[in-house]
């Protein structure tokens, strides 16, 4: 009674063996192609700062003035747009302190390079600058101009407001100028000797709202901020050929 049961199955087997095994007539036969991976687009907009502690006690940084941050001993930290930190726009201007908050060095960082910088127990700041992957350099814009001299680096303000303005650089270093005044800021003489190159600038009217935030001593070539009440502060080579050395 049960003698048909062996071949029912075998042929139901063939037959679902030899369905699955070949297309249905009139379906094409196409091969898989991978698809192409797009090369991975420059963003020159960002940058990143990459910071070394060789030491045994905890460093700080602050980005403008403004954004601050620490490294643990003996550890690396990245500063990276792109992560949960809220940074400032670029540039920056960082500024490496040690346990005590004093100054190791300071370095600019600008858009479409990624920077680095080591502090060891020997003391001093080793930093070291790449490209981005497809980012090209910014043209010098003060190619050609002459160079510093007579003690470095100089920065001049001249205050043509109706009231005094705070110059503040890199958060920590001011100086106030009256109104219709000016002062000469030097890198190697000005007392109390101003802080290491690069500088983040920020000049206050008396309320202490900002009127200018910039970055000097970033170039070879010495600086003129003037501000006044009726429009925005201007910002210009300075040439000491032209206006010598003094302080104002």
């Amino acid at each position: 009674m049960f003698r048909a049961l062996p071949a029912l199955v075998l042929g139901l087997l063939l037959g679902c063996t030899s369905t699955g095994g070949a297309p249905p007539t009139g379906s094409p036969v196409t091969a898989s192609v991978p698809a192409s991976i797009p090369a991975p687009v420059a963003n020159c907009g960002e940058a990143t700062l990459t910071i070394t502690n060789g030491t045994t006690q905890l460093i700080g940084v602050t980005l403008n003035g403004d954004w601050a941050g620490s490294v643990e001993k003996n550890s690396t930290r990245t500063v990276d747009p792109r992560g949960i930190d809220q940074l400032p726009p670029l540039p920056w201007v960082a500024v490496v302190t040690d346990a005590k908050g004093a100054e190791v060095g300071s370095l600019l960082v600008q858009a479409g390079s990624n920077e680095t910088a080591t502090v060891a127990d020997e003391g001093g700041l080793v930093t070291g600058a790449a490209l981005r992957p497809g980012c090209t350099a910014t043209p010098d814009p003060y190619a050609g101009l002459p160079s510093n001299a007579c003690g470095g680096f100089h920065l001049k303000v001249v205050n043509n407001t109706s009231g005094k303005v705070t110059v503040v650089i890199n958060a920590g270093w001011s100086t106030t100028i009256d109104s219709g005044g000016g002062q000469v800021i030097n890198e190697m003489f000005t007392q109390p000797q101003p802080p290491m190159l690069p500088w983040y600038v920020v000049i206050k009217d008396a309320t202490g709202r900002p009127m200018f935030e910039g970055i000097a001593g970033d170039s070879p070539v010495d600086q003129k901020v003037t501000l006044t009440d009726d429009g925005a502060p201007s910002q210009a080579p300075y040439s000491l050929a032209l206006e010598g050395c003094g302080p104002a």
